[in-house]
């Protein structure tokens, strides 16, 4: 984690970070500052990807079956809905 937060904290361009603690159940998504929207798509993607492969091993979930791709699916939405709400400024790229 604390690797992860020096990563975040350089503000280097199209970077992210995902870090879960099964013991806990907490998971922690980054997406840093992007150059462009198709950017910010790629981060998410890749990020939301790592959390639903988490998510889907610690409930023994099989990871070519739908529900991963349910799961990345849905956080990505909401990571992107959070991003915008704050000003995001390549929203204007999305739609609603």
């Amino acid at each position: 984690m604390e690797n992860a937060g020096e990563l975040m904290s350089e503000g280097k361009y199209n970077t992210g970070f995902t870090y879960t603690n099964p013991a806990i159940h907490r998971a922690v998504v980054a997406i840093g500052p992007t150059t462009s929207g198709s950017e910010f798509i790629d981060t998410v993607v890749h990020e939301t990807h790592h959390l639903a492969v988490a998510i889907a091993s610690e409930l023994g979930i099989d990871l070519e079956s739908e529900t991963p791709a349910y799961l990345a699916g849905d956080s990505a939405r909401s990571l992107a809905e959070v991003v915008c709400e704050l000003g995001c400024p390549c929203c204007h790229t999305f739609s609603r």
